[in-house]
């Protein structure tokens, strides 16, 4: 593609996959944003490692802000700078996963969730970070239909669990398997996912369920 005149196709391309690419870099994802203008969907899964850092991340966001869809699981350069830069400018997100993140917080999972008023699936299995309780910024009713925080071993209690258990009405699927989580969890599932339709909860070594809470 020389000069400035670049095909039709690159114009109207609006889905990009770039899966299990390990030497994807800050430098070629600039490119491929500049040249794919209109991408909607955007699946980085399991190419980025450690080559990006936020600077990549903030170039998509800067230049891709109809994005729909994006996919950026086990990346490990990626702070909540990225994010809140997500939660600022992509308010059309409907799917975002951001599975097995080294550095989240409570502050910047409910910047976009609070931001994205589309979003339908969230997806932070396995991640980590500092996330003690956000159950106070939880803003309004959310459209999440698919969760899964399963693993999430920064949740240090349940409050961030419940608060968006509660804030869900529409939640059909959820995965949360992996976690200590109490009955104060099971108790909001029976009470506010009246659509649930796949539930993983796994609750080997969990210690504060009684049987009471099961039935």
């Amino acid at each position: 593609m020389n000069g400035k005149h670049k095909p039709a196709y690159v114009s109207n391309l609006n889905h990009l996959e770039i899966t299990y690419y390990h030497s994807l870099s800050d430098k070629k994802i600039k490119t491929i944003v500049d040249t794919f203008p209109n991408i909607i969907h955007l699946d980085f899964k399991n190419s980025i490692g450690f080559a990006i850092t936020d600077k990549g991340l903030c170039a998509i966001i800067g230049s891709c802000r109809k994005l729909e869809h994006l996919n950026i699981s086990y990346c490990g350069n990626i702070s909540d700078k990225s994010l809140f830069e997500i939660a600022e400018n992509c308010h059309n997100l409907q799917e975002f996963h951001f599975a097995e993140t080294r550095r989240i917080t409570d502050k910047s999972i409910c910047c976009i969730l609070n931001s994205c008023p589309n979003l339908r699936k969230f997806d932070i299995a396995y991640s980590k970070g500092e996330i003690k309780d956000a159950s106070t910024l939880m803003q309004r009713c959310l459209n999440i239909e698919y969760l899964d925080f399963a693993g999430v071993m920064a949740l240090q209690n349940d409050a961030l669990i419940i608060a968006i258990i509660k804030g869900s009405p529409n939640l059909r699927h959820i995965e949360i398997s992996g976690n200590d989580i109490g009955d104060e969890v099971t108790e909001a599932l029976a009470h506010s996912c009246h659509k649930l339709e796949y539930l993983d909860l796994n609750l080997e070594g969990c210690e504060n369920i009684n049987k009471k809470a099961m039935d």
